[in-house]
């Protein structure tokens, strides 16, 4: 009798059917069976239910037409009332035990609900299994008694996986008896197999692991060179699958290794212990068959062959038994659908021929259509004088794994087969027929769905005794649940479409196209049904839960391979498009492969390099590469293919002529959805015309670098060549003008000589200023100051010139936060040029106003004059350099116009601005400086600027007497210098070149030199390392010279202070102050 989980679930009673189909229903099932209208009365009874209740309730025909619940009120408020009551009202299907006191017996039962109304039910008596399983669970003494009554080795291991699931070892739960007799291991329970045998092989690790991974049975012969034993082996799952258990029968056959032997004693010891093994075969969950005659007249089973064959538990199995005791439930068929005779089975084999039957599949058939794939083993069982008495076999459900090896060959073949096809109508067709083949089909269709997602179009089927159904319909045509299915993506499943529900408006469309039973699967991409695939029955069918997923597989499969050729074919469409305007681009079009392997070239390339048509590769273009450019090229393509990166090169191509030309070479990479390159898109545009004019660019920049050095280095020699007679002038005035001696007259006109000098010197660092403004050289040495009083400095310059020209000095000075970080000497020669212009440019008698004022964090300083002004179209152009006004070409004021250029930059320079304003000429002009002002005053700790601002304090230093060399080819320079030198009381000794000053310097001692840069022998920078090197000299460096670059050259060379010519005796003083502190400490 068949389990409550093999209750057969397709089986429909109704009222009123008729006997025949009655019959047949009755004839397929074992169990006691009854059914119930909607009324709970009574409508069948089989002959198994009929047994059941007629000890109870007499003749079992007078219950028909009665109802349940009258007949049987003890059953109400019990879990079997609870149960019929939910599957009707559920319409589900229900499954549980009951026990009927009155009767003292259990029963299982399953209850499914009748379409229409009503119940039927499955039952059937377990009371004595329930007896027996409580007999067995009261007696662990008569069962420890039974496993110990095993002669042979018997034990349950418990497997012992790693951490990757592998078995390592097993521990012993449990060993009867024998099992130390047999295996030579004592006290083996609690302990691992490799404490007990540290050298056992990993191979019986792997057989048992896999018992029970696998949860099937295995049997084998084994031989363990760690045990020095060979065994006959049996092992079994026991248990849950978690628990990871395996019972293991083992016989040391060590001295009986021969095969004969070795079933003998098998058979003999099967006889002594049939009902042992009867109770572990029970447990297991492989099919087991036992045959005690030769000719296997009568087979019994376990329970979960039994399952499988739809048999009693104690049911006989044997296709040869007594045609009154044959079971007619099943056929036993191979593969060709034949079905076998009872002399080819392998049970009845191995009996008969006393050989082992290995790895056979075998179908069953039930009566009901069910089919189920054995993989059978039989083994023949001896006698006492080794001749076959019988058979026992072992039968393993491959159903699933069958199954699922079918499927996944019909997958592979539809892939094969669907692969190569590039029409999207012979990959319907190909679909269809073998899915329709597959299946065993009446027909398979494919069909593409209207925007209306209601008419489709079959595009293609295979038939088979049917016709074609290619063309359009609507979903409407074959009811309106099939049409709701497909709009809301739900696979249409219709048995069988006469007694289908909800049952279809009109059959007609069914009728006309010989549809019985039907699946039907939408496809839905981008939220809108696209497409169905079906298949047909024009019989009826039960489809299985796998048909309808195949059929949904094989339908997004067929999309899939459509979708490809859609694809491809706009793919190649694209490709014809992208080389038709590739070829028309004047630029040279290239495509490579993802490892960088160049695959196309437009038309440009090939007319450039006249290489022929079709001729792509690396080769091809590495071989017009200019050998220079070729190493480069190819690491950065190789690191762009590595990386990903864009490409982008310059390199040259030689043409068709023979000729390079430049070009500019740029790739792009085209990537999948996941970020894989697929393709690179690269082009080449011919730059050669952009080369040479950029080379060209290039040469004329060098040209006027080269000029701009030029004038510099003019600009310096000029400086020189002016400053140096300067010196001895500005010097000697200077001297002349502290001469007591001589009357008013004429120590201002030598005040008059020391002006002009230093106006002279002025217009000369004008012109170097420019130059170091123009190559951002001009450096600040900034300090913290009180504008002010720098602005009272520039008014003290300016003011015996204002008061020549009888000109009114007006200042008012408001702002109270005056501080700021600047470069005294630099913003003083703001103001002076500012003030020197308002002096220059008004006429006599005129006034000129100085204002400040505080504008937030800021400071005005406002200049304005009564002079000639500025005319407003000229206001642009004022603080450029050599403009004056706009006066050009008027030379009546002097000036080389370089005084506001420059004063604009160092302002801006200090982040300050400077504009001018005027209403026109002859009204005036007015200049605003605008600097931020510093808000918290405070001396910068390491300014050492501003020197030549603030008056210097007498030192006891400058009445100090030093030995001087003094170096100057300048000769009238050197006498004056040497005069003054003497008069301030210093010993002096004179030298015209670099030769002489080394020579003076090996004669005698000296405490310090003052030496000229440009010598007729050499330089000054030269003499001073030299002298610095061999006798520890420090120096004054005193020349025409002084753009940054000597300065800072006259310092790496060991020159303490550089001076400018013309220099101030004062100056000097100030120098040599700083020379002796270099002097030692005596």
């Amino acid at each position: 009798m068949a389990s409550p989980s093999q209750f057969t679930d397709s089986v429909r009673i109704l009222p009123g059917e008729g006997e025949e189909r009655v019959d047949r229903i009755l004839a397929s099932i074992t169990d006691a069976f009854c059914a119930f209208d909607s009324e709970w009365r009574f409508t069948f009874l089989n002959e198994a239910a009929r047994s059941i209740f007629s000890p109870y309730v007499g003749d079992p025909e007078q219950l028909l037409g009665q109802c349940y619940w009258r007949i049987f009120p003890e059953t109400l408020g019990t879990n079997l009332e609870r149960e019929f009551r939910h599957a009707v009202a559920a319409g589900v299907a229900v499954d549980f035990e009951y026990f009927h006191a009155p009767w003292e017996h259990w029963y299982v039962l399953r209850g499914f609900p009748i379409q229409g109304g009503g119940l039927s039910v499955y039952f059937r008596d377990v009371t004595e299994e329930k007896l027996t399983a409580a007999a067995l669970s009261a007696s662990e003494e008569r069962y420890r008694s039974l496993f110990n009554a095993i002669d042979e080795g018997f034990c349950i291991v418990e497997i012992i996986w790693d951490g990757n699931g592998r078995p390592v070892d097993y521990r012993f739960v449990d060993v009867n008896s024998a099992f130390e007799g047999q295996t030579g291991l004592h006290n083996a329970v609690g302990k691992t197999a490799r404490e007990l045998v540290p050298e056992l092989e990993q191979h019986w690790f792997d057989v048992y692991g896999g018992v029970a991974s696998n949860q099937k049975a295995v049997r084998f012969v084994q031989g363990a060179e760690s045990m020095g034993r060979w065994f006959d082996v049996y092992a079994f799952p026991v248990g849950a699958k978690s628990d990871s258990r395996v019972a293991i029968r083992c016989t040391d056959i060590s001295e009986k290794r021969g095969t004969e032997m070795e079933m003998a004693r098998l058979n003999l010891e099967s006889r002594s212990r049939v009902a042992e093994l009867e109770t572990l075969l029970d447990v297991l969950p492989v099919g087991i068959g036992i045959a005690l005659d030769r000719e296997c007249r009568k087979i019994r089973v376990n329970t979960a062959f039994a399952q499988v064959l739809g048999l009693e538990r104690d049911g006989n199995a044997s296709k040869t038994a007594p045609e009154e005791e044959r079971p007619a439930n099943f056929q036993i068929i191979d593969d060709t659908g034949r079905e076998l005779s009872g002399e080819e089975l392998p049970m009845q084999t191995a009996a008969r021929e006393g050989k082992v039957i290995r790895d056979l599949e075998l179908n069953i058939v039930h009566a009901d259509g069910r089919w189920i794939r054995l993989l059978e083993y039989a083994a023949p069982l001896f006698d006492d004088q080794g001749q076959p008495r019988g058979s026992v076999g072992a039968f393993v459900d491959i159903t699933e794994r069958m199954l699922a090896e079918a499927r996944q060959g019909f997958l592979v073949r539809l892939d094969d087969a669907v692969r190569p096809l590039s029409n999207a109508a012979e990959i319907v067709a190909t679909s269809a027929r073998l899915l329709g083949e597959h299946l065993r089909a009446d027909r398979c269709a494919y069909a593409e769905i209207e925007a209306d997602e209601d008419s489709m179009n079959i595009q293609g089927d295979y038939t088979r005794a049917v016709p074609s159904i290619v063309g359009r319909f609507t979903f409407t045509q074959f009811g309106t649940e099939a049409l709701r299915c497909m709009r809301a993506d739900e696979t249409y499943v219709v048995q069988d479409i006469e007694k289908h529900q909800p049952a279809p408006e009109d059959l007609t469309a069914y009728q006309a196209t010989l549809i019985r039973a039907v699946i039907c699967v939408p496809l839905r991409k981008d939220d809108r049904f696209v497409a169905a695939m079906a298949v047909h029955q024009k019989t009826p069918r039960q489809w299985t839960q796998a048909e309808v997923s195949l059929v949904r597989h094989v339908a997004n499969r067929c999309w899939e391979a459509l979708e490809r050729v859609r694809v491809t074919r706009e793919l190649e469409e694209s490709e014809a498009r992208f080389r038709q305007i590739a070829d028309l681009t004047p630029q040279v079009v290239w495509l490579a492969r993802p490892d960088g392997q160049v695959t196309y070239f437009n038309r440009r390339w090939y007319a450039f390099t006249g290489h022929p048509e079709g001729n792509a590769g690396d080769a091809s273009w590495v071989d017009v590469l200019h050998p220079e450019d070729l190493p480069v090229c190819l690491d950065r393509w190789s690191h762009s293919v590595n990386t990903g990166e864009p490409y982008e090169i310059r390199y040259r191509w030689r043409d068709r002529a023979g000729a390079y030309r430049w070009f500019l070479g740029r790739a792009l990479p085209l990537r999948d959805e996941h970020g894989a390159i697929v393709r690179w898109y690269g082009t080449s545009t011919d730059i050669d015309d952009l080369v040479r004019a950029e080379e060209a660019a290039r040469q004329a920049r060098a040209d006027a670098e080269r000029a701009n050095r030029a004038k510099d280095d003019f600009l310096a020699a000029l400086s020189h060549e002016l400053r140096t007679p300067l010196t001895p002038v500005l010097m000697a005035a200077e001297a002349l003008s502290e001469d007591a001696s001589l009357d008013t007259s004429t120590r201002d006109t030598l005040c008059m000589i020391q002006r002009n000098i230093a106006l002279e010197a002025r217009l000369i660092d004008d012109l170097l200023d420019l130059t170091r403004i123009s190559h951002g050289k001009l450096a600040l040495r900034l300090q913290e100051q009180e504008v002010h009083s720098l602005i009272e400095l520039a008014l003290d310059i300016v003011r015996d010139e204002a008061q020549a020209k009888k000109l009114t000095l007006h200042t008012d000075f408001k702002a109270p936060l005056s501080r700021l970080q600047c470069d005294p000497s630099r913003l003083q020669q703001v103001f002076w040029n500012l003030l020197k212009n308002a002096v220059k440019f008004t006429s006599s008698g005129g006034q000129i106003s100085v204002r400040t004022r505080n504008e937030g964090s800021q400071i005005v300083v406002e200049i304005s004059d009564t002079g000639i002004g500025i005319a407003r179209d000229k206001l642009g152009r004022i603080f450029l350099p050599f403009e004056q006004a706009g006066l050009a070409n008027d030379h009546r004021f002097g000036g080389l116009g370089l005084g506001l250029s420059i004063s604009k930059s160092l302002v801006e320079l200090h982040a300050g601005s400077i504009v001018a304003a005027s209403k026109g000429p002859g009204h005036g002009a007015a200049f605003t400086v605008v600097l931020p002002v510093s808000l918290k005053a405070k001396e910068s700790p390491e300014s050492a600027a501003g020197e030549m601002s603030r008056p210097v304090s007498p030192s006891p230093t400058e009445s100090m007497t030093m030995r001087l060399l003094l170096v100057e080819d300048h000769a009238p320079t050197l006498t004056v210098l040497a005069r003054l030198l003497a008069r301030a009381g210093h010993h002096i000794t004179t030298a015209d070149s670099v030769a002489t000053a080394l020579e003076a310097a090996s004669l005698d001692r000296f405490d310090g030199v003052i030496s000229d840069v440009g010598l007729p022998d050499g330089t000054g920078m030269e003499l001073m390392k030299t002298l610095h090197a061999s006798y520890g000299l420090h120096g004054i460096a005193l020349t025409g010279y002084g753009m940054e670059e000597d300065i800072k050259q006259a310092h790496e060379s060991g020159f303490v202070v550089h001076l400018t010519k013309p220099v101030q005796f004062a100056q000097l003083r100030q120098a040599l102050v700083q020379l002796s502190t270099r002097l030692p400490k005596l």
